[in-house]
C-alpha cells in the first residue's frame, strides 16, 4: 500500500469521526492510548520475557480493559487479588470464585462474600467487586 492511499484512508476515516462529534480532545485521547504501551491478557497472566507485569500495569488492565471470559478473570483474581487465607476460606464455606462472581450463594454467605470482595477492591484501589 503506497502512502498516498494510507493519507486517503486516514482522511476518510478523520472526517467520518468527525461527522459523529469526535472533537480535537478525543483524536488526541485515541492516539495517545493507540501509541501508550499497553499490556495485554497473555502477558497479565503469564508474564514474558521481561517477567510479570508491574502493579500498576495490573490495575491499569483491571480498569481499562476487558477479561474475555469468566475464565481469565478467575484466573487474574487467582494470581493478583486471593490470599491463601480467602482461598481456603472460600473453600470452607462451600463456595468458588465462580459461584461468588455468578451470585450463587446463600443469604448467609453473602456477608462472607462481601468481605471478600471488598479486600479485593482494597488491593486494586477501586471498586471493581461487589453489589
Amino acid at each position: 500500500m503506497e502512502i498516498s492511499d494510507l493519507q486517503t484512508q486516514a482522511e476518510t476515516e478523520v472526517e467520518r469521526l468527525r461527522s459523529i462529534g469526535w472533537t480535537q480532545g478525543d483524536f488526541a485521547l485515541a492516539l495517545k492510548e493507540l501509541f501508550m504501551p499497553r499490556i495485554d491478557l497473555d502477558y497479565l497472566l503469564n508474564g514474558g520475557d521481561k517477567g510479570d507485569p508491574t502493579w500498576e500495569e495490573v490495575v491499569e488492565f483491571w480498569k481499562e480493559h476487558d477479561f474475555i471470559s469468566e475464565e481469565y478473570l478467575v484466573q487474574a483474581i487467582e494470581k493478583y487479588l486471593q490470599t491463601p487465607e480467602q482461598r481456603q476460606q472460600i473453600f470452607d464455606v462451600g463456595l468458588s470464585i465462580e459461584k461468588m462472581l455468578n451470585g450463587r450463594f446463600t443469604g448467609l454467605q453473602e456477608a462472607f462474600v462481601e468481605q471478600i470482595y471488598e479486600a479485593w477492591n482494597t488491593k486494586l484501589g477501586f471498586k471493581s467487586f461487589g453489589f
